[in-house]
């Protein structure tokens, strides 16, 4: 039950007063929960570009708006196991089947340490670059209550699958090895997991996170060429849900 549901539950069983200017509260105060309870607006396409995060919102990263489409073409990954489905749609695109969607890439910008001048600088300032947190962003409205559906599902997703599973993407397999819990407040609600993956030899760390408000869900998939990624984005979605707001 929401906070305003609970308000209005309040309300209801507190009627009965003869006071008129306690009526007059709790009849705004009804309105209010009433009007919250009103189904969420479905964004546009149109909508969603204006709410995504963009270059100015982002001044330490390189915002794109996935100009040569390679997120939007690749495809959405496959779990051996049912109950991991959605959090395997997390990280590969958006979740469900959304309305209308839009895509970003934040790379965060490394800080340079003074200026590349000659070439083993210029090449070292090269490596770091690759190595940065780079940041996909999905934004998906969605009809009715199918946007607290799907983030319900990647919460569940996290906790069944905490011991791994393996997901095929384009035809290739990815073996996740530990999907833990992170810390997250943002939106309406929101959940977060980090997660690990035997990459032949390699462990790879990454993260996901998900994030409601209304209708709307925001998907962030961090990773880094460099391996690990420990840490949520902070401030793309911080940037994000006050866009959203």
């Amino acid at each position: 039950m929401t906070v305003s549901a609970v308000s209005l539950a309040l309300l209801v069983s507190a009627c009965g007063s003869s006071d008129k200017a306690e009526e007059k509260k709790d009849g705004k105060a009804a309105d209010k929960g009433a009007a919250s309870s009103a189904p969420a607006k479905v964004l546009t396409a149109a909508e969603l570009e204006k709410a995504a995060v963009e270059q100015a919102d982002l001044p330490e990263y390189k915002v794109e708006k996935n100009p040569s489409g390679k997120l939007a073409a690749a495809g959405k990954a496959a779990s051996d196991k049912t109950e991991c489905q959605a959090l395997a749609d997390a990280v590969s695109g958006p979740l469900g089947s959304p309305a209308a969607k839009v895509m970003r890439s934040a790379v965060l910008i490394p800080a340079e340490g003074g200026k590349a001048q000659t070439p083993e600088q210029k090449a070292l300032a090269g490596l770091n670059a690759l190595k940065s947190p780079a940041t996909r962003v999905v934004l998906g409205s969605y009809a009715g209550g199918a946007a607290a559906e799907q983030l319900a599902a990647v919460k569940k997703a996290g906790t069944d699958c905490a011991g791994g599973f393996t997901v095929t993407q384009d035809g290739e397999k990815s073996k996740i090895t530990k999907v833990a819990p992170l810390p997250l407040t943002a939106g309406e609600e929101a959940t977060a997991f980090e997660i690990t993956v035997d990459g032949e030899g390699m462990t790879i760390v990454y993260n996901v996170a998900v994030t409601r408000q209304g209708g709307t869900l925001s998907s962030f998939f961090t990773f880094s060429l460099g391996g690990a990624v420990k840490e949520l984005p902070a401030k793309v979605i911080e940037a994000q849900a006050k866009k959203l707001g």
